[in-house]
């Protein structure tokens, strides 16, 4: 059994951050785990970690050089950017070193005791906090500086570790517990054609929804959490449903990404409204986020399957489906490339798919909602290239955030409606 050591003696330099390997950083943040939160579940740095939606073909690629930038992460305590601030804090963190490990250089936490003292240390305790920031802010630099796909992802989920061993000194020492949330969207049975002074009042669409704990071996199922743009999307379509889900007497529709199931459970529930013959299929990939969607749609008591997804290698399915649905799925920047495959597949010719992103203008996910534009060309692209039968984007929307609704790094959303030309 590996003996946890004061904080002052195993972490590594800030200031020589990239000279360190993944490993050592890895095995640093697990000795501050094992001294600080023994009874915690096994940290996600200790597995290899999964992009989302990537079952295979995980060969190393090289990036070209990032230069660094302001950064953002949500849950550091201070300002969580990084700037020319950090030379000065590194510098105070050594000279803390300095002070301190000549003090306790031999210490042996070969008991409880000695763990205990370790523990109640102040300094040893702050020095760990300001060394868990300052890799937080440097995250950004040093998850993008190896050129290697592998690497990267494994720091990133060192990073995401970071995070969240810092919350909890910040003093939430409870275990993060499941969720229940209610939404309760105002419906409309009537066209938008129709006149809104004779609309009659009809009770809201209501979905119950589990947003289950992060989970603690894979940083990548980001699914298991009701994001902020499914929220705004199932909201129009029960204020719109004829605009975003068709008018047909039957209809099938499938959403990729699914998350806890917003969509696909708000659209069953229309369907039910309408007396719309459905067939409604919820994808995702992780297994995690599978059984949650699973109790979801149990808990709703709707009519949608539950299917695994790899957007990688997306199935020939043998009826095309008239709606698919996708919100908040752009993670990687070869995300929406995986994406048009999927629905170049599934879509009917006479189809439509509904994207929805979010706007993130800080932190690692900053402008991969660029990659949707390369991935699904504009209509007046197409025609002055002379292309046809593609996929292209006929209508593009800018969405504000709504009050309460969202991640702190949201500034709004970009709606997307994609058919076939």
């Amino acid at each position: 059994m590996t003996h946890p050591l004061s904080p002052t003696t195993v972490l590594p330099a800030l200031v020589s951050l990239q000279s360190h390997t993944t490993t050592h950083v890895k095995e640093a943040l697990q000795t501050l785990q094992n001294v600080y939160f023994p009874l915690d579940a096994v940290s996600s740095a200790s597995v290899v970690p999964v992009l989302k939606q990537k079952l295979s073909e995980a060969v190393p690629v090289t990036r070209p050089t990032r230069t660094a930038r302001l950064v953002h992460h949500d849950g550091v305590p201070d300002s969580g950017y990084a700037s020319a601030e950090e030379e000065e804090e590194d510098n105070e963190i050594e000279y803390e070193l300095e002070d301190k490990i000549d003090k306790d250089k031999d210490l042996a936490i070969d008991d409880g005791e000695a763990l205990d003292t370790l523990r109640s240390d102040g300094l040893e305790r702050g020095y760990a906090i300001k060394w868990l920031t300052g890799l937080i802010k440097r995250g950004d630099t040093w998850v993008w500086g190896t050129g290697y796909f592998e690497e990267e992802e494994a720091r990133t989920a060192i990073i995401e570790d970071a995070s969240r061993l810092l919350a909890r000194f910040a003093g939430d020492d409870e275990p993060e517990e499941a969720l229940t949330r209610t939404f309760a969207f105002p419906f409309s049975t009537q066209s938008r054609h129709a006149d809104a002074s004779k609309r009659v009042a009809v009770p809201p669409i209501t979905v119950v929804l589990n947003d289950a704990p992060v989970d603690g071996t894979d940083h990548t199922a980001v699914g298991l959490q009701s994001w902020g743009s499914a929220i705004v999307f199932a909201e129009r379509m029960c204020a719109d449903p004829e605009r975003y889900l068709g008018t047909a007497n039957k209809l099938r529709v499938l959403e990729l990404g699914a998350g806890t199931g917003l969509l696909s459970i708000t659209a069953s529930q229309i369907f039910s409204r309408l007396s719309v013959e459905s067939d409604i299929t919820a994808t995702d990939y992780h297994p995690s986020v599978l059984g949650n969607l699973a109790e979801n749609i149990e808990t709703n008591n709707v009519n949608v399957a539950v299917e695994a997804l790899d957007w990688c290698t997306p199935p020939t399915v043998g009826e095309p489906y008239d709606v698919v649905l996708a919100a908040d799925v752009i993670y990687h920047p070869e995300h929406a490339t995986w994406i048009r495959g999927c629905v170049e597949r599934t879509l009917k010719k006479s189809g439509v798919f509904w994207l929805i992103i979010p706007l993130r203008t800080i932190g690692r996910h900053e402008g991969l909602g660029e990659t949707v534009e390369g991935a699904f060309p504009g209509v007046k692209e197409l025609e002055l290239e002379g292309r046809g039968d593609c996929l292209a984007v006929v209508y593009r929307e800018e969405v504000e955030r709504l009050d309460g609704v969202g991640r702190a790094d949201e500034g709004g959303y970009r709606l997307f409606e994609i058919r076939w030309m």
